[in-house]
């Protein structure tokens, strides 16, 4: 038998909203407004445990390839240094 998931976690809870929203400088309602344009735009459920998981794996990802892209432009721009100096 499966195991149901999860669907609410800390993130998901009305407290860690207001908090977000009151770190961010925002009123909650426009926090909210905020997150359902998001949800729109992504076509996600940001309620869904999952979908939240699915979410910050696919922006660490991008972090990742974003942070390996700069390095190798830097590598590119010093070697383009370097001939103009030679």
């Amino acid at each position: 038998m499966e195991r149901p998931v999860r669907e609410e976690g800390p993130a998901g809870r009305r407290g860690h909203k207001t908090t977000a929203a009151r770190r961010g400088g925002l009123s909650r309602e426009t926090m909210y407004q905020r997150l359902r344009t998001i949800e729109r735009l992504l076509d996600r459920d940001l309620e869904s445990g999952e979908q939240r998981t699915q979410l910050h794996a696919a922006l660490t990802a991008l972090d990742v390839l974003l942070a390996h892209c700069r390095g190798i432009r830097l590598k590119i721009i010093e070697a383009h240094r370097q001939d103009y100096r030679a």
